[in-house]
Order: structure tokens, then sequence, then C-alpha cells
């Protein structure tokens, strides 16, 4: 092969591993990729317009109080995707949640910051150690599963389908999983929301975070005003993306 020929032949393999690259981080970090199989980040645009609420990484017991009193306040409905042994330390909160009508999803046991490196038997058990704890707490079984940090592969996605669960990321993130600001939540949220997104916060913190919820506190009744001002209606995360968010325990 001569030099040229040579020179174009690795030029053509480098691109090919560059763009297998991106691709398969897509996969894993994109919200909105269904490479690995179904993920729902939006639910429908039709009129009238409207939008869900997600909370993620709690419950946490001293702003997850503070952010149901403010949907209370508001009248506003919310998803709250629970990390498992949050969920078995805090059962009355969950209670709370589930008695307010919020839906109760599955966040993980762990909220594992390499999870997505881990294989299928570690997801089926991460998962159903959360869907038992919820159960125990609130006599529900969640139907929808955000994995940690919104990160994918192939087995988390598989493991969460073989236990009939859909797996729900978001369209807008307010990104206060790190330390934050309410205007910035507002700024980031409050004018980008359109009809059918997913909306993603966050009322607790994760295993290995080292930030203070009280930015989305600050934040969530102004962003409630605001999103209804422009005409968006707040509903349930399950009427949003027309999918079962629970199914009841069966009868023994």
């Amino acid at each position: 092969m001569s030099a040229v020929g040579l020179t174009v032949t690795l030029g053509i393999a480098a691109g090919a591993a560059g763009a297998a690259a991106a691709l398969a981080a897509r996969a894993v970090f994109s919200p909105r990729s269904g490479i690995f199989g179904p993920v729902t980040f939006r639910g429908s645009r039709a009129a009238p317009p409207r939008v869900a609420l997600t909370f993620d990484d709690g419950p946490d017991p001293d702003a997850t109080p503070r952010i149901l009193d403010v949907l209370e306040r508001m009248e506003a409905p919310a998803a709250f995707f629970v990390i498992g042994q949050y969920a078995g330390r805090h059962p009355a909160l969950l209670r709370r949640m589930h008695e307010a009508g919020h839906e109760l999803g599955n966040h993980s046991f762990h909220h594992a910051r390499f999870g997505a490196f881990r294989r299928r038997r570690y997801w089926i058990e991460e998962i159903a150690r959360t869907q038992r704890a919820v159960a125990d707490a609130a006599d529900w079984t969640p139907r929808l599963f955000r994995p940690p940090m919104g990160l994918k592969n192939p087995h988390v996605v598989r493991a969460a389908r073989a236990q009939g669960l859909t797996v729900v990321t978001w369209t807008r993130r307010a990104f206060d999983g790190v330390p934050t600001t309410a205007t910035r939540i507002l700024a980031r949220l409050e004018g980008r929301t359109r009809a059918g997104d997913i909306v993603a916060l966050h009322d607790g913190i994760d295993p290995n975070g080292a930030r203070r919820p009280a930015a989305t506190v600050e934040a969530l009744g102004p962003l409630i005003e605001r999103l209804r001002r422009r005409g968006l209606e707040i509903v349930p995360l399950a009427a949003l993306i027309e999918a079962s968010p629970v199914r009841p325990q069966p009868e023994t």
C-alpha cells in the first residue's frame, strides 16, 4: 500500500472510531437516546399544553417536606424518583407523597456514580430492592424508573424492562444536583420549558453529593407560578406520558 493509501486508510479508521465513540457517548449520556432500548424523555405536546415536574435523589428529611409543602400550597402534582436506601430510612415521607397524590418512581437503591459500568445482575437487584422499599412504605410498586444521573447502558435498560418499568429521563433539567441558586434554576426553566416537557429537579442529595437543596425549595413556588402564567398546566407525569405510574400490591 502506498503512503497516500495508508494515510487515507488510517484517516477512515480514525473517523470511524471517533464516530463510534461519539455514538456510544450519546447512548450513555443523552437523556433522549433510545439506542439501548425505549426511553421516555417527553410527553404529549397536544393541547392543552401540559408539563410534569419530577424530583430525584430523595426523600430528604429536610428538603422533601418543604417541597411537599410548596406543592400542596400550589396544588401541583409531581413525581418523586426515590433512592431505595433513603426510602427505607424515611418511609413516612413516602407515605406523605403517596397520600398527597404524588407519584413514586424508582431511582435505584444506592445511586452508584459508576453504575453505568455495572452489568444486568447488579441492576436487577438495585431496582428490585427499591421496588420493595417503596412498596413496604407506601403499599404501591412503581412502574417508572429513572437511572441515576440519567446514565444508561444495555443492562440497566433491560433490567428495568424485565421488571415491568418504563425508563423515564427528562426534557429539561434545573441542574440543581450541584450547588446553584434559585435565580439560576428559574433562568434555566421558566422561559425554556415547553408543552410536553418533563422537568427534572432534586429534592434530595445523592450519597456522594455535597450540595444543599435550599435553592430548589426557594425556586419551586415562583417556577410553578411562571409556568402557569405562560399557559402551561402542571399534570402528573404518568398522565403526560400516558403510562401507568404504579400497580397495586397483590392481595394476600
